[in-house]
């Protein structure tokens, strides 16, 4: 064999790895994309950003900073949002319907009124007090997975017999 001819050989497999190695990489999330539904911004940051009313339905959104974000009235319904960083953003009135929050932490974010139905692979506790007068003193009953949806939750009744306030909280 030629010199020649091994010199092609050789370029030839080099480009024959480069290009399996390009096929092999997944996509890269997009994070200049503006805000649409099905949007990648997988791994993205838009920490502080506005993004109220916006449609994300079917959105990967896995490992993103969203931290400190306003997200209210957002549609996330089945958007993957796992490993996310939702640490004190605003979500409230946001529609996170079958929406992937495993291991999503919305730790110290608002949830007013946010639409959780069939967000399964978060953590809940249920948390009781006896008056909504500043500050609230909530008591944790008890600590859940959701597994499916809708999940009932039973045996919540507070060590008095008091009656008084409810709420779920999502557990980073």
């Amino acid at each position: 064999m030629s010199r020649n001819e091994r010199s092609r050989r050789g370029v030839g497999a080099v480009a024959l790895v480069a290009a399996t190695m390009a096929m092999a990489q997944p996509a890269a999330a997009d994070c200049d994309a503006m805000p649409a539904a099905q949007v990648d911004w997988n791994g993205c940051d838009k920490y502080k950003t506005t993004l109220s009313g916006m449609d994300f339905a079917g959105a990967d959104l896995t490992k993103a900073v969203l931290a400190r974000s306003d997200l209210r009235k957002s549609n996330l319904t089945g958007a993957t949002l796992a490993e996310a960083d939702l640490n004190r953003a605003v979500l409230d009135n946001a529609k996170l319907v079958k929406a992937v929050l495993d291991k999503a932490d919305f730790g110290k974010s608002r949830l007013q009124g946010t639409d959780l139905s069939g967000a399964t692979g978060a953590t809940y506790r249920v948390e009781f007090a006896t008056s909504l007068t500043t500050p609230v003193d909530w008591t944790p009953l008890t600590t859940f997975a959701l597994v499916n949806s809708p999940f009932t939750v039973s045996n919540t009744l507070p060590a008095t017999d008091a009656s008084g306030f409810y709420r779920a909280v999502l557990v980073p």
